[in-house]
């Protein structure tokens, strides 16, 4: 589950991990709308992990946010 400072919250479930990536999916929740989100983790390794969110509109996932964490 997720909310953010604006009031929107989601809650996705994932089938955990399959290989090296993680894949959650469920509905956000943004005001009166709601749409399909995706959360995806990719390990890289022992010390890299990625993480992009995307939301599916009209049938299109488009990518919202993408990050990198590294541990040192």
């Amino acid at each position: 589950g997720g909310v953010d400072n604006m009031g929107g919250y989601s809650a996705a479930v994932s089938d955990g991990w399959s290989g090296d990536t993680m894949v959650f999916t469920g509905p956000w929740h943004m005001g009166p709308q709601t749409v399909t989100g995706r959360d995806t983790f990719v390990r890289k390794g022992d010390r890299e992990l990625w993480h992009s969110a995307e939301m599916e509109q009209g049938g299109k996932w488009s990518k919202m946010a993408e990050e990198r964490c590294t541990r040192k």
